[in-house]
């Protein structure tokens, strides 16, 4: 159930940022029950302050090995039709490559 909700945290971020109110407040209010299973605090607390950007970064902070996985999530938002999801992705991936986490593959 933990591995599903990591997954689903990026998703819930980005639909934050929906052109519909209610799908923003309820992907917040998501974020913030993922947060209360997780025991992620911090998190919590900034989605409480709606310190959104402050999140992002909590995401990156979080885990290192994650950060692959969330540059993969936000590539499929680069396509969407909604014009502030795509915004949303292009800021996280921004964030993401300047995160001391990141480190690219290595391919042989």
């Amino acid at each position: 159930m933990r591995s599903k909700t990591w997954d689903l945290l990026l998703p819930l971020f980005f639909h934050m940022s929906d052109q519909s109110r209610s799908v923003a407040e309820a992907s917040r209010g998501a974020l913030l029950a993922a947060a209360t299973l997780l025991e992620w605090e911090e998190l919590r607390r900034l989605l409480k302050t709606r310190q959104m950007w402050r999140v992002a970064e909590c995401l990156l902070e979080r885990s290192r090995k994650r950060a692959q996985g969330y540059l993969d999530q936000s590539l499929r938002y680069l396509q969407d039709a909604q014009v502030p999801l795509q915004e949303a992705a292009v800021r996280f991936i921004g964030e993401l490559l300047g995160s001391p986490s990141w480190s690219p593959p290595l391919h042989p």
